[in-house]
């Protein structure tokens, strides 16, 4: 072992002592003193209030404000005046032991914590909490203007508290923000929210929690309603309410037009759903998985919907994977009146000894009309299921499936039209389950394995078993087919998506049916 000198700072104190040398004015809970300057350790300032009004200091771009760790910070709330520049923002941030928790900004008295009207303001490694009290007229932190950046923050809302109290929001001007690494938990209503127009940005590495109100209508990240602005993109999140099943109701709650790219996100649970999409958003996913906890039969997990007159969603799921982990689902994935929504190389499972009545519904709600594809899906059943995939006898969309897999290991339907529609299209698809009985139903008719192929679905289909070499999601060879698998080069190119579930690029000319191309 080597030992440092004797003297030697040593590797945390030096990394304290590099925020210490680079920070131009200090705020100390412990030993600051408003009176002093501000800008030594030494001579720290107290409170706030100070940073807020520093006269006779005046800050200026490129200037930082270190705030030291373990010390609490709520006298009042911290609302920068000075903008930044371009390269130069205004920088708040956190220096000392880098053991000790970060700088805490907040208290019960505080409506917001934090209000960033002006351009180009940093926050990094600062911790904002809302204790029980005084409920916030818009978010904890309010931003209200242009290329704000959160790097490694945390925000924790209240145990108890108040209707209405979002997290960190962007109204009207937050463009081109940047939200990087930290936690978002136990907030009441919007963790991270877009209220207004005009904003845009990434959140991205976020870690967000349990809402924190028994029954609170709240979300973990989305935009409220009237919002119009984006792009906004969420990367690398993991959205977890599975700690208390009684709170919170969406993962991600979108109400307003714009555009979200959602890329390498897990969801987990959520009371009502992991995802409400409503109104006049284009959303995509990219390689997200979707695991359901609920807690009430009525749930489901997934809920795409339209309001009338307020915009038409269009919506793309690519290279996505959608588990139900308990109980009680009546619908995993239930559409309502969507304009668009595309399913490219997406893998479902019901793992063994879950009940889910179906993998996924379409419905008509108030306004009608829809479109449905699946492409290169693979939808299995190793559980309790009704049926597979489910359009009721209201929906009066289309819905076109190709390259797809059904495989059930029960005696239920894998297919249920229900009704007068005729507006279906199938399409090279291979379909599996226990021999005999009704395998799917179409206009009041039930289907045997044989009507199915020879009737139902006429254009290339098959039925067999996929003989996939594993149907655990954690496995590597997760729905990709054993030699001999009559989902083999079964695909139609013109339908199959570029890459499959994995980023394997299907054949152009013979891709397999399923969201697996290759073969184990």
């Amino acid at each position: 072992m080597i030992n440092a000198p004797a003297g030697a700072i040593g590797f945390d104190g030096f990394l304290a002592s590099i925020t210490t040398e680079l920070a131009d004015y200090f705020v100390s809970q412990a030993t600051g003193d408003d009176n002093a300057n501000g800008q030594t350790p030494g001579t720290a300032w107290k409170t706030i209030g100070k940073v807020n009004n520093p006269t006779p200091v005046v800050f200026g771009p490129g200037d930082t404000i270190a705030f030291e760790r373990g010390g609490v910070y709520g006298d009042t709330e911290l609302r920068p005046v000075i903008a930044g520049t371009a390269g130069n923002p205004i920088t708040f941030e956190a220096y000392g032991d880098i053991g000790d928790p970060k700088p805490e900004l907040g208290s019960v008295n505080l409506r917001r914590i934090v209000i960033v009207e002006v351009d180009h303001i940093t926050v990094k490694n600062l911790h904002f909490r809302k204790s029980d009290g005084a409920a916030p007229s818009k978010g904890q932190v309010s931003v209200n203007a242009r290329n704000f950046t959160w790097k490694d923050c945390d925000l924790t809302g209240e145990v108890a508290g108040n209707s209405g109290i979002s997290g960190l929001r962007f109204d009207d001007g937050g463009e081109d923000f940047l939200v990087d690494g930290g936690t978002v938990t136990d907030v009441h209503s919007g963790g991270i929210s877009m209220a207004g127009g005009s904003t845009s940005g990434t959140i991205r590495n976020i870690f967000f929690g349990t809402h924190a109100q028994a029954g609170a209508s709240g979300d973990n990240c989305g935009s409220e309603a009237d919002t119009v602005g984006g792009p906004w993109f969420i990367e690398n999140c993991i959205f977890d309410s599975t700690a208390d099943l009684t709170r919170g109701e969406q993962n991600f709650d979108n109400k307003g037009e714009g555009t979200w790219t959602i890329t390498n996100c897990i969801f987990f649970g959520a009371r009502q759903g992991s995802i409400i999409n409503q109104h006049g958003t284009v959303t995509i996913y990219n390689t997200c998985v979707f695991f359901g906890n609920s807690n009430s039969a009525r749930e489901v997990t997934i809920g795409i919907e339209r309001t009338p007159s307020l915009g038409e969603p269009i919506v793309t799921f690519n290279f996505c994977t959608f588990v139900p982990q308990t109980n009680n689902y009546t619908d995993f994935v239930r559409l309502n009146d969507p304009v668009a929504v595309t399913f490219n190389s997406c893998a479902f499972i019901v793992p063994a000894g879950i009940t889910c009545q179906r993998l996924i519904e379409m419905r008509v709600g108030l306004v009608g009309g829809g479109v449905v594809k699946l492409f290169n899906c693979t939808l299995v059943n190793r559980g309790t299921l009704i049926e597979l995939l489910n359009v009721r006898d209201t929906w009066d969309g289309t819905v076109e499936i190709a390259n797809s897999i059904f495989d059930s290991n029960a005696a239920d339907l894998l297919l249920d039209f229900n009704g007068n529609n005729n507006n279906i299209t199938l399409n090279q698809n291979l379909y599996f389950r226990p021999a005999g009985g009704n395998w799917a139903r179409h206009n009041g008719i039930n289907y045997t394995e044989a009507g199915l192929i020879n009737t139902l679905d006429t254009s290339g289909s098959d039925t067999g078993d996929p003989k996939f070499a594993s149907v655990d999601p954690d496995n590597a060879n997760f729905f990709l087919p054993n030699v001999g698998s009559p989902a083999l080069d079964l695909g139609d190119p013109n339908k199959a998506p570029t890459l499959d579930l994995v980023g394997i690029a299907y054949d152009t000319v013979t891709p397999n049916s399923g969201c697996r191309e290759g073969v184990a």
